[in-house]
C-alpha cells in the first residue's frame, strides 16, 4: 500500500511537529517528517533485511530495513513501530528503542527512528512492500552498503546499531 495519500507531519530537527501535509506534498518539497526503521536480528547476530519491491516508487529493488515506514499524522512512534512489524512481516516482538538519525538525499528527507528486536523466523513477508527477504551477517550488509545496493535508511540504521552488533 502507497502512503502517498496518508497525512504526515512536517517536523523540525528536534521532532516537534511544525504543520501537517499529504506525504506526497512532502515528499515533492524535501520537507523533514519522522520515520521508524526495525532492524530485526537472530541469535547468531544476523539481521533480517529486505529487498524491496521493484513496483515501489522509492527506491525500488533496492535492500533495506526489516522495516521501515512513514510515521503517520497523529500516530506515536511506538504505534508506527508495532503497526509496521505486523503489517511488513506478522511479529508482534518486543521493540527497543536504539536511536535517531536523519536521513536525507534526492527522495527522502526523514528524521529516522530505529528500534530492535529479536525472531528466528519471518512468519509472513508483505508481497506489497518486499520482493524478497533474508537474514544476513553484518559484514555482508556493510558490503551491500558499500555497493550502494542498499537504501540510506539501512546504512543509517546499521551505522546506529554498531556498537551493538557482533560483525
Amino acid at each position: 500500500m502507497s502512503d502517498f495519500g496518508m497525512d504526515l507531519d512536517v517536523v523540525d530537527e528536534q521532532g516537534d511537529v511544525l504543520r501537517t501535509l499529504p506525504s506526497q506534498k512532502i515528499h515533492e518539497r524535501g520537507l523533514l517528517h519522522r520515520s521508524v526503521h526495525i532492524l530485526v536480528f537472530n541469535r547468531a547476530g544476523e539481521v533480517y533485511v529486505r529487498e524491496r519491491s521493484p513496483s515501489l516508487e522509492l527506491y525500488p529493488g533496492v535492500w533495506t530495513s526489516s522495516v521501515g515506514d512513514h510515521v503517520f499524522h497523529d500516530e506515536t512512534l511506538d504505534d508506527t513501530a508495532r503497526r509496521a512489524l505486523r503489517d511488513f512481516l506478522g511479529l508482534e516482538t518486543p521493540l527497543a528503542p536504539k536511536g535517531r538519525s536523519h536521513v536525507q538525499d534526492a527522495i527522502e528527507n526523514e528524521l529516522m527512528s530505529v528500534f530492535l528486536t529479536r525472531a528466528e523466523e519471518i512468519p509472513y513477508l508483505n508481497p506489497d512492500h518486499s520482493e524478497a527477504g533474508r537474514f544476513l551477517g553484518t559484514d555482508r550488509v556493510r558490503s551491500l552498503i558499500g555497493e550502494h545496493k542498499t537504501t540510506p535508511h539501512l546504512a543509517a540504521a546499521i551505522g546506529l546499531c554498531s556498537d551493538s552488533v557482533e560483525t
